[in-house]
């Protein structure tokens, strides 16, 4: 074919032809965008879902509290039991009972050693805690030369407002070193009495009463 028989585009038509792929292009940048702003969508909401979970798991570990380690005794619950030291238990004078008081200074409740001891251990969240509360008010007007001591695992701040709002008399303290699982606590309240020879004699897990409490000590 001559030079002269070649076809020329018409010069409207390249411009057509020109315009048309430059709306493909266009067409193509404005889905690639899409499909990038989808992705990061997808991305951000499983991050969102991830977040969530999270959340929710520190919401329900925070609400459940030290409940999950001590559950509470229903205070008509059946399974309310009282032991006596059979002379089974170990020495109280190789344990560790180490609290800490409200002014975060650490005791050893060998300091109290002569003395009758009443040990409870409960929480602030606890129904029944409260009403052996009121159960120890009673009980130390008669008894007040009894030592009594209410332990927790909560935080000392919480404790201590606890302490003035019930208008409490005795010792709060925070269980730091675990002594709950030193004498194996299961569950709150648990009351434990110590003879003037520390050592363990009683033990009442649920609400233990005056009259129990005196017999203790008398």
């Amino acid at each position: 074919m001559s030079r002269r028989q070649r076809r020329r585009i018409p010069k409207g038509k390249k411009e057509e032809n020109s315009s048309y792929e430059e709306v493909l292009e266009g067409l193509d940048r404005i889905q690639n965008r899409m499909k990038r702003e989808v992705k990061s969508k997808v991305v951000k909401s499983r991050s969102y879902f991830n977040i969530f979970i999270i959340l929710a798991v520190v919401v329900v570990i925070s609400s459940i509290g030290i409940g999950v380690l001590f559950p509470t005794i229903p205070q008509n619950s059946s399974s309310n039991k009282s032991s006596e030291s059979t002379g089974e238990n170990p020495s109280t004078d190789t344990l560790k009972l180490i609290f800490q008081d409200l002014d975060s200074t650490n005791f050893n409740l060998i300091q109290y050693r002569g003395q009758h001891i009443i040990l409870d251990f409960m929480g602030t969240y606890c129904e029944p805690c409260a009403k052996q509360i009121e159960i120890l008010k009673e009980f130390t007007e008669q008894y007040p030369y009894v030592v009594i001591i209410s332990a927790s695992s909560e935080d000392i701040t919480h404790l201590a407002t606890y302490k003035t709002q019930n208008k409490i008399s005795w010792k709060i303290v925070k269980d730091i070193y675990s002594v709950s699982t030193t004498l194996q606590i299961t569950y709150i309240p648990t009351i434990i009495h110590f003879s003037p020879e520390y050592t363990e004699t009683h033990r009442n897990v649920g609400l233990t009463d005056v009259e129990t409490l005196s017999s203790w000590v008398s």
